[in-house]
């Protein structure tokens, strides 16, 4: 009878997954994410992990992650929210699953975003359409989206400009020196949703992708600095529009290489803008009376 210990066997990949799946839903549902993006984020692991073999993630890295990423553009042509929700999912796994730092994905096939472009109606067609609106609360949202500058814009932009316009993702990813930034109109999810300054530490803590040191926000058109873990969450207000009672043209300084942010107001003579917005459009006294409240 032989006095050797018995060898043990390493389990190989398929027995890992499964390990690896429960931990990544622990995982999420510590971080309170949805249950709509814990089966999203388990899919898109499971695909990665049968992309490359049924190889375990921790054995992966850059290479691996682009490469599947990259397939979903070309061979599967999916769409450009998708293709950023699988890499959300990737980032997720490494950063917040194995505590693996994946280096900046700059190599990835990007998948195309449809062109879109909007119907806009005329001045004239417009102001027909507020008459009717009864429903005082529903006027001023439609009064504000006409305001936004988007039938002038449209009216100065070429055709080109438009497409190209229309083609940017969201949210769009830039790498400035060793600044990882994640520029969003609203939320990395929803360009609509609203991120003020005292939002809950939960949501805030949602808005922080993983894989970015910064996240840039906007939509409120109220200035903000707030931290979640390592990211930093900056929305540099509005030069044009600001709504947090404070006049002046609002904006950010970034330091890319300390993070540091500077939140600037620029003084200027709002109350002749506002009386030109009032007497251009004195159907929405909304575009002047935001300029000048406090």
């Amino acid at each position: 009878m032989s006095n050797k210990p018995e060898q043990q066997v390493k389990p190989d990949s398929a027995t890992e997954a499964p390990r690896l799946l429960d931990r990544v839903r622990d995982r999420l549902r510590l971080k309170h994410y949805s249950l709509r993006t814990e089966t999203a984020y388990l899919g898109w692991i499971k695909r990665y992990i049968l992309f490359h073999g049924k190889r375990h993630p921790a054995d992966m890295g850059k290479a691996e992650a682009e490469a599947f990423l990259s397939s979903l553009a070309v061979e599967r042509n999916v769409s450009a929210s998708t293709q950023s929700q699988a890499l959300s999912a990737l980032l997720f796994l490494y950063r917040e699953v194995l505590a693996l730092e994946l280096p900046w994905l700059d190599d990835v096939t990007r998948a195309k975003k449809p062109v879109r472009l909007p119907t806009v109606l005329t001045r004239a067609e417009t102001l027909s359409l507020l008459e009717k609106i009864e429903n005082a609360e529903l006027h001023l949202i439609v009064s504000l989206l006409y305001g936004s500058g988007l039938r002038l814009a449209l009216e100065k932009l070429s055709a080109a400009q438009v497409d190209w316009l229309a083609a940017l993702p969201h949210p769009l990813e830039a790498l400035l020196g060793d600044c990882r930034l994640l520029l969003c109109h609203g939320a990395p999810w929803d360009l609509d949703q609203y991120v003020y300054p005292d939002a809950e530490p939960a949501f805030l803590e949602r808005c922080a992708v993983p894989g970015h040191d910064c996240v840039i926000l906007g939509h409120t058109h109220y200035q903000m600095v707030r931290d979640s873990g390592a990211v930093r969450l900056i929305n540099p207000g509005s030069v044009g529009q600001p709504r947090n009672r404070q006049p002046g043209a609002q904006w950010a300084i970034l330091d890319t290489s300390t993070r540091q942010v500077t939140l600037c107001c620029e003084d200027y003579d709002f109350h002749s803008v506002a009386l030109e917005a009032a007497a251009r459009h004195p159907e929405l006294p909304y575009l002047s009376e935001v300029l000048v409240r406090t």
